[in-house]
């Protein structure tokens, strides 16, 4: 799958901070295939290859957000919502398909924060904290309920939404429940891809709103990064296709981004106390998820799900 490893690979090594690796070329025709008539990307590239496997709205919402990361030129979210369903207030992943998957809308609403869609970030907010509530929080993809988990505390850290702020919560008290007493995440045993996950979630949380999460994710962490360094990486078969399979590539880009995180956030708990809310998540070019504009939580009505502009 080289444009969903292409798009991991950039969104996880921007969370540690670090510098993008994927080769130009895998990072042009992963935005050249965002180029897609259909408006979405297929997971493997149809460049000169002449494929008719369709897209996917999480695939496309992954890779538009290491598009910007990256400064390549990102089409508009709009492109997604020929798989949004309004009687259910969510994007479906593909045509068809009857059970929504949970870390779609997760990424989708990342895509959604960046283009200030305030009014359908809010359906999608609010959808996702009703599978929350109601315990669907399994992703339909993959085995480990830490990979929602992960992936909710590090995207919803940095939308400033008072719904997105909720669902961070319940995310992090949710990993730190869960941590296994070797210092590490796994259903079934600790694996590097489910610790990453943990770690890029809890990282991010703290940093995005260290006056909350930096003194719990403390010992967390640096139990964590531990069990990271000190135990040789596991090809867990977690990814659910026709059979269980593990990403390859991507397992080592997880573990060593995750010990990048893990490393920053308690060098900075160490160096003096911890300051106050990060950067929000806003539009931002080639200056990374970071920069641009930032969405305020009041510029939403929670209730009536509408930003003062109306824009949806």
């Amino acid at each position: 799958m080289p444009h969903f490893t292409t798009a991991w690979t950039v969104m996880f090594e921007h969370a540690a901070g670090t510098t993008p690796t994927p080769a130009p070329a895998a990072l042009d025709a992963l935005g050249a295939d965002l180029n897609h008539p259909s408006g979405l990307l297929c997971t493997v590239s149809t460049l000169d290859g002449g494929l008719t496997i369709p897209g996917d709205s999480d695939s496309t919402a992954c890779a538009m957000l290491a598009a910007r990361i990256t400064g390549r030129n990102v089409p508009d979210s709009t492109h997604l919502d020929t798989l949004y369903d309004p009687s259910q207030g969510c994007y479906r992943t593909f045509l068809f398909e009857h059970d929504t998957s949970t870390t779609t809308n997760i990424h989708v609403a990342a895509v959604l924060a960046l283009d200030g869609r305030h009014d359908r970030l809010t359906e999608v907010l609010r959808w996702l904290t009703r599978a929350v509530s109601e315990g669907r929080t399994l992703c339909k993809w993959h085995l480990s309920p830490t990979y929602p988990h992960g992936e909710l505390a590090r995207i919803t850290a940095a939308i400033d939404h008072p719904l997105a702020a909720a669902l961070c919560t319940e995310a992090v008290e949710t990993l730190l429940a869960t941590q296994n007493p070797d210092g590490g995440w796994g259903l079934h045993g600790s694996t590097t891809e489910e610790t990453a996950y943990a770690v890029h979630g809890l990282a991010t949380a703290a940093r995005s709103h260290a006056h909350a999460y930096a003194s719990k994710t403390t010992d967390a962490l640096g139990a964590a990064h531990t069990h990271l360094t000190t135990q040789p990486p596991r090809q867990t078969p977690l990814w659910l296709g026709k059979t269980l399979y593990s990403l390859r590539p991507l397992v080592p880009v997880l573990r060593r981004t995750a010990t990048t995180h893990a490393e920053q956030m308690l060098s900075s708990v160490a160096s003096g106390p911890p300051g106050g809310r990060g950067p929000a998540l806003g539009a931002c070019g080639g200056r990374g998820m970071d920069g641009g504009l930032v969405l305020r939580a009041a510029a939403f009505d929670v209730e009536s799900g509408t930003s003062p502009s109306g824009t949806g």
